[in-house]
C-alpha cells in the first residue's frame, strides 16, 4: 500500500525510506544491532555465572527485555563448549566410510545385521542379511535379482542401513554423535524440570519456571567447562576438573536462592535430583545413539 506522507507504515512498522542504503549505511545498521544482542549477552552472563540464582528470579519476575532468553543461552553456551573441544583436540568431525575386511569383522557384522545369514532361508531377510555379509559390494537391485525376494520399503531400508553400519568407520560415528551432543543434552533439559517439578511440587511453582531454571544452570555449567578448557590448553593446568567442583557449589547456592530451603534439605535434594537427572540423561544419550546409528 503506497504510503502519503506518513514517517512510518502503520501495518508493519517500517520507516517510509525507499532510498538505496550506502555501504557505509549497511554495515553500521548490521552492527548496531550486533553490539545490542551483545550488549543483552554480557547483562546476562555477569549475573548467570557469579550470583547463582539471581538470573532465575529475575527472569522468573518478568525482567526478561535485559537478558537472553534461557533455550537460546543455553543453545549458544552448549555449542560453544562442543566446538571448543573439538577444535582443542583436533577432533573435528569428518564421516569417512572405509571398507573393512569381513573376513576378520564377521563379529562387527553380526552384531549390525541382527538376523542369522542364509541365502535359502525362508526369511527375506536372512538372505539379505547373507549378502550384506558376505557379498557386501552387490547393490539393493543386486540382492534383490540374486535372492529373488520381494523388494519392499522395509527391506531396502534394513538393507541400506546394516551395509552402512558393516562399512562404518566407529571412531567417526562417535564424532557424529558427540557433534549432535547439543541437540541431545537439549531434549534432557525438560527431564531435568520435571524432577524439579516433582521435588518442589508444594512450592507451587510453574513446570516453565523449574525449565527456566535448568536452562541458565546448565548454560553455566559448559561456560564454566569452556573456560576450564580454555586455561588447560594454554596453560597446561587442570581446571576443567576443577569447575565441576565449583559447580556443585555454584548449583547448591542456586538451589538455596531460588528454592530458599535449608541447607541440609537443598544439598539432600541436590543430590538426588542430580542422581536421577544423571541417570536419565545417560539412557537418553544411548537412546539417542541408537536412534543415530540407524540414521547415520
Amino acid at each position: 500500500m503506497p504510503l502519503h506522507g506518513e514517517s512510518f507504515c502503520p501495518n508493519c512498522g517500517q520507516k517510509n525510506e525507499s532510498r538505496k542504503y550506502s555501504a557505509w549505511e549497511l554495515i553500521t545498521e548490521g552492527m548496531s544491532g550486533f553490539f545490542s544482542f551483545d550488549s543483552k549477552v554480557f547483562r546476562s552472563l555477569r549475573p548467570m555465572l557469579t550470583r547463582p540464582g539471581a538470573i532465575v528470579l529475575s527472569y522468573c519476575s518478568g525482567k526478561r527485555s535485559a537478558y537472553v532468553h534461557p533455550a537460546r543461552m543455553y543453545l549458544s553456551a552448549s555449542i560453544i563448549y562442543f566446538l571448543l573441544q573439538s577444535l582443542l583436540s583436533g577432533s573435528a568431525v569428518r564421516i569417512e566410510p572405509v571398507e573393512i575386511n569381513l573376513e576378520f569383522e564377521k563379529g562387527k557384522a553380526d552384531m549390525v545385521i541382527l538376523f542369522e545369514p542364509d541365502s535359502l532361508s525362508d526369511n527375506d531377510y536372512n538372505r539379505i542379511a547373507y549378502y550384506i555379509r558376505f557379498y557386501n559390494q552387490l547393490s539393493w537391485e543386486e540382492v534383490v535379482e540374486k535372492s529373488r525376494i520381494k523388494p519392499s520399503f522395509w527391506k531396502r531400508f534394513y538393507f541400506e542401513k546394516s551395509k552402512k553400519m558393516v562399512n562404518m568407520q566407529w571412531k567417526s560415528f562417535m564424532s557424529y554423535v558427540k557433534s549432535k551432543l547439543p541437540i541431545i543434552l537439549f531434549l534432557i533439559i525438560p527431564v531435568l524440570a520435571l524432577f524439579l517439578k516433582l521435588f518442589y511440587l508444594r512450592k507451587g511453582i510453574y513446570y516453565s519456571d523449574h525449565l527456566i531454571f535448568a536452562f541458565y544452570t546448565q548454560s553455566a555449567l559448559f561456560l564454566w567447562l569452556a573456560f576450564g578448557a580454555l586455561l588447560d590448553a594454554t596453560l597446561g593446568t587442570k581446571m576443567e576438573n576443577v569447575f565441576f567442583l565449583v559447580y556443585f557449589f555454584y548449583l547448591y547456592f542456586s538451589f538455596r536462592k531460588v528454592y530458599r530451603q535449608g541447607h541440609f534439605i537443598s544439598l539432600l535434594k541436590l543430590c538426588t535430583i542430580s542422581l536421577l537427572y544423571l541417570s536419565s540423561g545417560l539412557l537418553i544419550i544411548i537412546l539417542s545413539g541408537l536412534v543415530l546409528m540407524v540414521w547415520y
